[in-house]
């Protein structure tokens, strides 16, 4: 019976020892849980918070510009603004705080660069202006990153614009070349904008075949156009934001040289022009697809294409792997368009 009872002791002694380290358990998951609910409260007001903005954006946009207004699709072109603004910012404050340590390590003797005089390095000097003053120029600051995104939101809309059948207002380059189109042509903007993509395919690429094949689809090709120009190609890529944002930049970037070479061209009307060009870029390189000889009911081959098979490529684009193909066709297409037009302006 003693050794009965010795283990009945120790039998109860485990229990507690086991609902111990149940509870401790069960206290840890209630810990593990607390922080999951901390961190869904926090991502959700970071959302809220991040819509917000874009939707005081959008308000503001829309007051100040009633011929355009708000249209489905211009929160993913602000969504990938005010990313682009905030990694920037985020890079600039792990810049200054890799700056700054390197400043106190300086002082403290742990790091010993000099510059030429013998004296530590302390970073690049600021600017100065025709009478000698320092000037600083400040172009990130968290505080204004709302008034930074409308800035850039807004002009890069005022390229869109055509896109949106609107002519923008307050432009006036991109105003009159649309106003003219329309009184000329009788065109209305989004229909000047088709017009001048088609034309590229025939008479810059110099595709006939193509270009009539394109017209000659059942589906007006302004309606996949204004999708991807509205849009800036975000939804024809693979790869995700990185290739968007990647793909953006090489279009300013285009747009900048082409203003740097015809001082009476705005970077609006420029970048534009190289959106329009992206376009018909996008139709030649699946050119093999759209063109591909289609078959009978027989199973022979017609040679013909089929335009129903086209119209699910155009509406439906390929996601696009490789962004350098594309940058390479506009490059090529803007200078050949650039050669033609010196060579038309010489005759």
């Amino acid at each position: 019976s003693e050794s009965f009872s010795f283990g009945g002791r120790k039998g109860a002694k485990s229990a507690e020892n086991l609902a111990a380290l149940l509870g401790a358990d069960e206290e840890d998951e209630d810990e593990e849980q607390k922080r999951d609910e901390n961190a869904r409260a926090e991502v959700q007001n970071s959302i809220k918070e991040r819509a917000g903005r874009i939707s005081q954006i959008l308000f503001v946009y829309a007051r100040e510009h009633p011929e355009i207004g708000y249209r489905q699709g211009m929160h993913e072109v602000l969504s990938y603004i005010l990313l682009a603004l905030e990694m920037d910012l985020l890079e600039q404050a792990i810049t200054t705080e890799r700056n700054s340590w390197r400043d106190n390590s300086t002082s403290f003797g742990l790091l010993k660069d000099k510059d030429s005089s013998g004296k530590a390095a302390h970073g690049g000097m600021a600017g100065v202006d025709s009478s000698g003053n320092l000037v600083v120029v400040r172009l990130l600051d968290e505080k204004y990153i709302l008034h930074d995104a409308f800035n850039v939101f807004e002009h890069i809309m005022t390229s869109l614009a055509p896109a949106y059948d609107a002519i923008p207002l307050g432009d006036e380059a991109a105003q009159s070349i649309l106003e003219e189109a329309k009184a000329e042509r009788g065109e209305s903007p989004m229909e000047s904008m088709t017009s001048s993509i088609v034309s590229k395919i025939r008479f810059v690429a110099r595709d006939e075949q193509l270009f009539g094949h394109v017209l000659y689809m059942p589906v007006p090709p302004q309606l996949y156009f204004a999708k991807w120009i509205r849009l800036m190609f975000g939804r024809e890529l693979a790869g995700g934001m990185k290739n968007v944002l990647r793909l953006w930049d090489a279009f300013f970037e285009l747009a900048s040289a082409r203003v740097s070479t015809q001082d009476d061209v705005p970077v609006t009307v420029a970048l534009l022009d190289v959106l329009k060009t992206a376009a018909a870029s996008m139709i030649l390189l699946i050119r093999h697809k759209l063109l591909a000889p289609s078959m009978a009911p027989d199973g022979t081959m017609t040679g013909e294409p089929d335009p129903n098979n086209g119209i699910g490529y155009l509406m439906n684009y390929p996601p696009l792997e490789d962004i350098g193909s594309l940058v390479e066709m506009i490059s090529k297409l803007l200078k050949r368009e650039q050669k033609l037009s010196s060579q038309h302006k010489m005759l």
